[in-house]
C-alpha cells in the first residue's frame, strides 16, 4: 500500500478516534461556547378512564394467577404509568378474588405487600381501597358466605409485612364494614385477626392489638363479642374487653380518641402561649408514639382536631371571647347523637394557629394526610353541631398557612367515600362559598379578593 494511502488512512483512524472521545467524555470537557441540552424526560402517560383503567387492571391479576409471577405483575403494572390508580389497583385485584378460592385471595395479598415494599403502591392507596371493599363486603355477604374469611386472608398478611402498620390499620379498614344499619366491623375484625394469630403467634398478636385497640372498637355487644372469639378460638383475647365493676361493659376509647386525650395535655392552652414549644412537643409525642403510629389516619386526624380546637374561641352572649373546657371536646365527640345547627358563634385566634403551624406541618405532608386533616374538620364541625361559617373560617386558614393544596380541598369535594358519608352534604353546604371563591383562583389563576 503506498505510503501516502496510508498516511491518509491513519490520519482518517486518529480522526474517527479524537471524535469517539470527544462524544464519550462530553460530559468532562464542554467547550464555554457550547450549550449541552437536557436528556428529554419521558412524558407522564395521560390519565386513563375508569374503564380502562378497570381492564388493564383486571388483565394484570388475571395473568398473574395464572402465571404466578410477582416480578412481571409489577412489570405490567409499571408500565401502566397511572401512580394516582394505586388505590383502584387494589379495589380490583380483590374484587376479582374475593369470589375465588383462598389460594387466590393469598397470592393476591403476597402481590400486594411487595407492591407496598417496593412502593409501586403506598400504604394510604392500600388503606383507601380496602376501606371501600370493607364497605361493600358488608353487601356481598348475602351472595358469599366466606366473604370475611376471604378478606382476611388479603388483609392479615398485609398488615403483618409491612413495618409502617398495625392493628389501628385494622381498626380503620374495620370502621368502613357498615352499611345501611348493617355492622359487620366485628365479623371482619375478628376474622383478620384469626388469620394474624396463625401468621404472628398469639403472643405477639395479643401484644400488638391490646397495643392499638379493643373489642369495644368494633362492638358494644360483649355477648357477640365471645361467640365469636370462641369460634375463632381466640379467647385469649377476650380480656380486652373491659367490664365495669357494676357488670355493664366499659366501652374503651377509640385510638382516635386515646391520641386525641394525649395530645391535648402536649399542646397547652393558648393563655400559655408563651410556653408552647413545637419542639418539646415532638419530643413527648415522639415518647409515646412511634412512626407506624404518627403516619396513621387516626393519629393525622386526631393531632388536626386538637390543634384547631386550641386555636378556636366561642363568643358567648355577652360578646366574650372564651375559650371552653377540653372536656366539652371530649364530650361532643364521644356524643352519638348531633345536633341540629347551632347558632353559636365561633372564631379563630389566628395568630396562635400561624405562629405555631410548624406542628401541624409536621405530621400533615401528603396529599393523602391533607385529606385526613379535611375529614377531620368534618368531623369536628359537625360535633359541635355545626356552627354557622366555622368549617368556611377553618377552610380559610388551613389554605393561607399553606397546609392544604386547591387540589386536596377538590378531592374532599369530590369524594363518595362511604365511611366518610357522616355529614359530608351539610359540611358541604357550609364550605359552598370557600370552595367556589377556591375554583375562581384555580380556574384564572389569580387571587380573587
Amino acid at each position: 500500500m503506498p505510503n501516502s494511502m496510508q498516511s491518509s488512512k491513519k490520519e482518517a483512524l486518529d480522526a474517527a478516534r479524537r471524535i469517539t472521545a470527544c462524544n464519550t467524555s462530553k460530559s468532562d470537557s464542554v467547550p464555554s461556547n457550547v450549550t449541552v441540552s437536557k436528556p428529554i424526560e419521558p412524558k407522564p402517560a395521560p390519565k386513563m378512564s375508569a374503564t380502562d383503567l378497570e381492564r388493564r387492571h383486571t388483565g394484570i391479576v388475571k395473568e398473574y394467577l395464572s402465571l404466578d409471577s410477582i416480578k412481571e405483575a409489577l412489570e405490567c403494572y409499571s408500565e401502566l404509568n397511572q401512580p394516582a390508580a394505586g388505590h383502584d389497583f387494589v379495589l380490583t385485584v380483590v374484587m376479582h378474588v374475593l369470589e375465588k378460592s383462598v389460594n387466590d385471595c393469598e397470592k393476591v395479598s403476597a402481590l400486594l405487600c411487595e407492591m407496598i415494599e417496593t412502593k409501586a403502591i403506598t400504604c394510604d392507596a392500600f388503606m383507601k381501597g380496602a376501606k371501600t371493599i370493607a364497605n361493600e363486603c358488608v353487601d356481598l355477604e348475602v351472595d358469599i358466605p366466606r366473604i370475611w374469611t376471604l378478606l382476611a386472608a388479603i388483609v392479615a398478611p398485609v398488615i403483618a409485612g409491612n413495618a409502617d402498620m398495625t392493628f389501628a390499620h385494622l381498626n380503620e379498614i374495620a370502621q368502613a364494614a357498615v352499611m345501611d344499619g348493617e355492622d359487620k366491623r366485628l365479623s371482619l375484625a375478628v376474622h383478620v385477626v384469626a388469620r394474624l394469630r396463625d401468621i404472628l403467634g398469639m403472643a405477639d398478636t395479643k401484644k400488638a392489638f391490646e397495643k392499638h385497640v379493643d373489642w369495644s372498637c368494633f362492638s358494644d355487644d360483649s355477648a357477640a363479642v365471645k361467640r365469636l372469639l370462641e369460634r375463632h378460638e381466640l379467647t385469649e383475647l377476650e380480656g380486652t374487653c373491659c367490664a365495669r365493676g357494676d357488670g355493664q361493659q366499659q366501652k374503651e376509647d377509640t385510638p382516635q380518641t386515646a391520641y386525641i386525650k394525649m395530645l391535648l395535655g402536649v399542646i397547652t392552652q393558648r393563655s400559655c402561649a408563651d410556653d408552647f414549644k413545637p419542639n418539646g412537643a415532638f419530643d413527648k409525642i415522639e415518647a409515646h408514639y412511634g412512626p407506624e403510629v404518627t403516619k396513621t389516619n387516626d393519629f393525622v386526624r386526631a393531632v388536626s382536631i386538637v390543634y384547631v380546637w386550641r386555636s378556636l374561641l366561642r363568643i358567648s352572649d355577652t360578646k366574650e371571647h372564651l375559650q371552653t373546657d377540653d372536656s366539652y371536646l371530649l364530650e361532643r365527640l364521644a356524643a352519638s347523637d348531633v345536633d341540629a345547627c347551632t347558632s353559636d358563634e365561633w372564631i379563630l385566634a389566628e395568630d396562635w394557629f400561624k405562629s405555631n403551624v410548624l406542628f401541624l406541618q409536621k405530621y400533615v405532608h401528603s396529599e393523602e394526610q391533607e385529606l385526613q386533616t379535611l375529614y377531620a374538620m368534618q368531623h369536628l364541625f359537625l360535633k359541635l353541631s355545626s356552627p354557622i361559617q366555622l368549617l368556611k373560617l377553618l377552610f380559610d386558614q388551613l389554605y393561607d398557612v399553606e397546609l392544604i393544596t386547591e387540589v386536596v380541598f377538590f378531592q374532599w369535594e369530590k369524594n363518595d367515600d362511604p365511611a366518610e358519608s357522616f355529614g359530608k352534604g351539610v359540611a358541604l353546604n357550609s364550605a359552598r362559598s370557600f370552595l367556589h371563591w377556591l375554583r375562581l383562583t384555580d380556574e384564572e389563576g389569580i387571587p380573587v379578593e
